[in-house]
């Protein structure tokens, strides 16, 4: 009976999962079948992703980056290149503009109230430099859509990775984050007060997954 339950959950999951219309992915010329916590990454199901990924994941900090673009360009991989390119190169603003949304919706969105608490997160984050994340797990996949205006196929690369570190050390990373903002910026009560409750707020910072699009649908 345990078994039949479970099972009728997962499928119950997957069948509510955003359709994707696989046409292509990693290893799909070699006969291979594609990787099983694609689907669950994508759908942003992280909590029941495949085991083998959950054991690497155990007691790391991890985030899921979705890097989307257009497959325009149809002599070559290019498009899939720039893909991998943008997910690899966004994780670590990804990561600091997830504390940034943090501390504001701890301060009740008074911090981005003001022009110069926008400035303050956005500086931040260009200087942000976080250490210790790895890459977990690096896949692809081309999906088939029709263009809304014109009908025509439209076949986007979903490029997904995952990056993780040790949750000790991104707590310290993240609490050092929120504290320098403090400390940048003696003047800022609102980022005293994030300071001073850096650990709570970090504490509920949990693993997300982030979607970057580039050049999705074809003009």
């Amino acid at each position: 009976m345990l078994a039949l339950s479970l099972t009728a959950c997962a499928s119950s999951r997957k069948s509510s999962y955003i359709n994707y219309n696989f046409v292509d992915w990693e290893g799909k010329s070699n006969k291979s079948s594609m990787q099983e916590w694609i689907e669950p990454a994508l759908n942003n199901d992280l909590d029941n992703m495949p085991q083998d990924i959950q054991n690497k994941l155990k007691d790391r900090f991890y985030l899921v980056v979705q890097s989307r673009r257009a497959k325009l360009d149809t002599e070559s991989d290019s498009d899939l290149t720039a893909a991998r390119k943008t997910a690899e190169s966004s994780y670590i603003v990804t990561l600091a503009r997830t504390i940034n949304a943090a501390v504001d919706e701890y301060s009740g969105g008074k911090i981005t109230a003001s022009k110069e608490g926008k400035e303050i997160l956005a500086n931040a984050v260009e200087d942000a430099d976080f250490k210790g994340f790895t890459k977990v797990a690096d896949s692809w996949v081309l999906s088939r859509s029709k263009n809304s205006k014109t009908g025509e196929n439209v076949d986007t690369y979903d490029v997904v990775q995952i990056y993780a570190c040790n949750k000790n050390s991104w707590v310290s990373q993240a609490n050092k984050y929120i504290q320098k903002l403090s400390t940048d910026n003696p003047d800022n009560q609102d980022l005293k007060k994030t300071a001073a409750s850096s650990k709570e707020i970090t504490a509920k910072i949990l693993p997300s997954k982030v979607t970057i699009l580039t050049r999705v649908e074809k003009r």
